[in-house]
Parts: structure tokens; C-alpha cells; sequence
């Protein structure tokens, strides 16, 4: 289970939202997988997102090691005209198959992404 930090958590259309994750490898990953993280708009349709493998290919997944933290930042644009209200920030992996299963503190799949928490968007 990541760690992870939004800020700010209050902005504007047009401002720069910056996510922060922290992974800790729990066992070697099999594959390289990339990495998710999106912004949500109160209706729940994306309206901004960044992929690509952690640290933009730095730190593949398959070269993390067992005990490993692995820090990866994102940011987003909260695009011009977007709506006042509460976005959510979600994040996951996938390959080519699609999205990974996401595993809860008792091992069980709970989803293929990760909700990170919300941001409030100002209305203009």
C-alpha cells in the first residue's frame, strides 16, 4: 500500500496539482508496470491524468527489490473552465493486460486503483 501527499488541496483552474506516492515492495514485481494517477471531476469523468513507469522510467517496477521505497511525484493541470467543486485523485497500475489488481491489509483484491484522496477546485 502506497504512501502518498496532495498539494494543495485547494485551487483553481489552471493550477498545478502535485501528487507524491511512496511504494515499498512487499516482493520483487514480475514486470514492468506503469504507473496511474488521476484527477477526477466531481461527476466522475477524467479530466486529467499522468502514466508512464514510476520516476518516468527511472525505477522500473521489475528492478525493485523486496524492502525497496521507490518515491515517484506527479502533477497534474487542472484545465481552464474546469467546474468548482470536490475532485478526486485516484492511482494504480497496469500493463498491457489492463489495470492490476490493488490488495487490502488482509490480501484480499479491493479494486484496480487506489482512491488518494480529493481536491477542491475554486469556481471562476
Amino acid at each position: 500500500m502506497p504512501t502518498y501527499g496532495i498539494v494543495p488541496l485547494t485551487v483553481s483552474a489552471g493550477e498545478l496539482v502535485w501528487v507524491e506516492l511512496r511504494f515499498e515492495a512487499v516482493q520483487k514485481p514480475g514486470a514492468d508496470y506503469d504507473l496511474f494517477v488521476q484527477l477526477l471531476a466531481p461527476d466522475g469523468h477524467l479530466v486529467q491524468g499522468m502514466d508512464g513507469p514510476p520516476q518516468f522510467g527511472a525505477r522500473s517496477t521489475s528492478r525493485w527489490e523486496p524492502g525497496e521505497m521507490v518515491v515517484d511525484r506527479r502533477a497534474m493541470v487542472v484545465p481552464e473552465g474546469s467546474p468548482g467543486g470536490t475532485y478526486r485523485v485516484i492511482a494504480g497500475f497496469y500493463d498491457r493486460a489492463g489495470r492490476q489488481p490493488v490488495l487490502d491489509s488482509a490480501g484480499q483484491v479491493s479494486g484496480t486503483y487506489v482512491e488518494l484522496g480529493t481536491v477542491q477546485v475554486r469556481a471562476r
